[in-house]
């Protein structure tokens, strides 16, 4: 058999071609690393909230330190829910590396960096770290003007004046025209500003939006379940501290108000167990939502909750409060039915 050799052209060629191809393996993931001081041990999560990536990941920390690495073909945001179960965005790029060192007795120091974005997400970050909530959402609105082509400016549009307890939607829908105008190609802005007109119709004072669905038991429940007596429509999700107490709370006062309190859960776990078994262990027996879609769920979208916790407090048919906290909507269920 004749030997083939190989000309140095070819080898050279050859060379090139896997190192393109190493290369173009590498471009299209993502990798964060970082530090805690005073968290040894443990886990927390990651979610994508635009839907890039429709499962959760869990990310582990030994001795103070961790890494991650995910696929990414295109940017995107990533959000990590942290010990203490506040959430910190992560602005992922392909071929993308980030440093994130913290003290996890007090998150909102946390440095970024490595990228543009995540250092940009940074200096916003000290810059309201001691100011107060009005003032926080004014130089939110200056930052989202200023930098109008950075996907930092999207999350900081929703976190300040869409997924709040306080909503701004008129500022908001002025403030993601103004995002569109320099990201046109943007579809996740898209359909924010499409579902800021859904808000706009849930606002308080508007009726209820029409909606039908399948409970995790299989039953039907729809909007015509709250047009008459008091009923609050909520989010929550076990890895969500603050919306499973509010659903613990909300099971306690249907309990004292004996059938007088209309309750619907929105379960955003994407494992329909998870929620089964929480039902089971609290007592639950009122109607759950789990879709398994997470956040793009679209009877979130049809009555205009959008984030976790979140809930809409309804009398016959029309929406008389939204977005409390625990004790605010104790208050609010107290006061309608006594």
């Amino acid at each position: 058999m004749k030997r083939i050799s190989l000309t140095p052209v070819v080898f050279i060629l050859l060379s090139l071609f896997v190192m393109l191809e190493s290369c173009g393996s590498a471009g299209s993931r993502f990798k964060l690393k970082g530090r805690f001081l005073h968290f040894n041990q443990g886990t927390f999560l990651v979610y994508t909230p635009n839907g890039e990536h429709e499962h959760i990941d869990t990310i582990s920390v030994e001795g103070g330190r961790f890494a991650y690495e995910t696929d990414c073909e295109s940017p995107y945001t990533m959000v990590l829910v942290m010990p203490n179960f506040s959430e910190v965005p992560i602005f992922a790029k392909p071929g993308g590396k980030i440093k994130l060192e913290a003290d996890a007795s007090h998150l909102d120091e946390m440095e970024i960096e490595g990228t543009k974005d995540n250092e940009l997400m940074t200096a916003f970050r000290r810059q309201v770290s001691h100011a107060s909530p009005p003032e926080k959402r004014k130089l939110a609105a200056d930052f989202i003007k200023d930098h109008a082509k950075s996907p930092v400016a999207e999350y900081l549009l929703n976190h300040y004046f869409v997924a709040t307890s306080s909503p701004d939607y008129s500022t908001a829908m002025q403030l993601v025209g103004e995002l569109i105008a320099q990201q046109p190609e943007n579809s996740n802005l898209k359909a924010l500003q499409a579902k800021l007109k859904t808000l706009v119709k849930a606002a308080i004072g508007q009726r209820l939006g029409s909606f039908s669905a399948t409970d995790i038991n299989g039953r039907r429940v729809s909007s015509s379940d709250f047009m008459s007596g008091v009923g609050v429509i909520y989010t929550w999700a076990t890895w969500n501290f603050e919306s499973y107490n509010m659903q613990r709370q909300l099971r306690m006062l249907s309990d004292s108000h004996r059938g007088r309190l209309h309750l619907l859960g929105i379960n955003l776990d994407v494992d329909a167990e998870e929620c089964r078994s929480t039902m089971k262990s609290e007592n639950i027996s009122y109607p759950q939502i789990c879709d398994g879609l997470f956040l793009s769920s679209p009877v979130l979208a049809e009555i205009g909750l959008s984030s976790v916790p979140d809930n809409i407090v309804v009398v016959d048919g029309k929406i008389v409060a939204r977005g409390l906290d625990r004790q605010q909507l104790a208050e609010k269920i107290n006061q309608l039915i006594n």
